[in-house]
């Protein structure tokens, strides 16, 4: 439920551009900045950015350890397509990690919402773990409730801002009104710095 602001462009009928094709497009192309103007460039692909960390998946890991400027398909066994990728450069980020619960504002009124969100972090200071009470009122998929490490720029920047500079143990409440998103959320650890891989990903069609 949380934005992601570099989730990939979708837009109908993609064309089936070859590797050679994205590669010649890809040539100079150097900084996540730019990504808007890329897209804008080659409307009819589909392509998106990522900040890699450790922490990743499989795929994700090959890619962070990988070279600036190499060039390296990945799958999306999901989908039966294949991405481009680009190793653009490395650095460092912040990165933040939080427990959340989700409640959808779509399904409550605004006087429930908060008397929901209070008796949650009553029972919380009372005692209750985290945990159970994400599985017993989180009304989204995640089972435990966890956001792994992300970097500022990928969550809505109410939440963002919201979780950022909170220490740690702390239990408060989040609104993103724009969608009707709401939440509790405890700030799971310390922000850190870590290393991390910039990446730019072009869909190149089926396998």
């Amino acid at each position: 439920m949380l934005v992601v602001l570099f989730a990939a462009l979708k837009i109908a009928n993609f064309h089936a551009q070859t590797e050679q094709q994205v590669k010649a497009a890809l040539a100079n192309f150097n900084s996540l900045d730019y990504l808007d103007s890329l897209k804008n460039t080659h409307e009819t692909w589909e392509i998106f950015g990522e900040k890699l960390f450790k922490e990743s998946s499989f795929f994700d890991s090959l890619l962070f350890h990988s070279d600036v400027g190499a060039f390296l398909e990945t799958p999306n066994l999901r989908t039966n397509t294949t991405y481009l990728n680009k190793i653009l450069a490395k650095g460092k980020e912040e990165v933040c990690q939080v427990y959340y619960i989700y409640l959808d504002g779509k399904k409550h009124t605004k006087d429930e919402m908060n008397k929901l969100r209070e008796k949650i972090i009553k029972k919380y200071e009372n005692g209750t773990p985290f945990e159970q009470l994400v599985q017993e009122y989180t009304e989204d998929d995640n089972p435990d409730g966890t956001l792994r490490w992300f970097s500022k720029g990928l969550m809505a920047p109410e939440f963002q801002d919201a979780v950022w500079t909170r220490k740690v143990g702390e239990i408060f409440t989040v609104n993103v009104p724009t969608y009707d998103w709401y939440y509790v959320v405890l700030k799971l650890d310390e922000n850190r710095m870590v290393d991390c891989t910039y990446v730019v990903s072009v869909k190149l069609g089926e396998y």
